[in-house]
């Protein structure tokens, strides 16, 4: 049996997507899209300048479109419930800025 696993830019975009286009979620659904988000975008810190720089030439502009769909209320709304999932949200904040680049 295989398993396919995305790699973290496809689960990054996936998790944008899904928190912006099903539009049968509940605001539950949602919010957990949201949270697993932000999670994804909190490991992304972890990597190197030049790995983000690689990702961010992978993604395509309905990529980058989805990306900045689903942060932009994040960012913007401070006491946002999916923020609380990262330990630093500046770090998240700093990913973002270098995928939509």
């Amino acid at each position: 049996m295989t398993f396919r696993c995305p790699s973290l830019l496809g689960a990054i975009i996936a998790k944008a997507a899904g928190s912006k286009e099903i539009i049968s979620l509940t605001l539950g659904e949602r919010l957990k899209h949201q949270h697993d988000l932000v999670f994804l975008l909190s490991l992304a810190a972890g990597l190197s300048t030049d790995d983000l720089a690689t990702m961010s030439g992978e993604m395509s502009k309905k990529d980058r479109k989805r990306l900045r769909g689903a942060t932009v209320p994040i960012f913007r709304d401070l006491t946002h419930r999916a923020r609380s999932t990262a330990s630093n949200i500046d770090d998240v904040i700093a990913v973002t800025s270098v995928l939509l680049e």
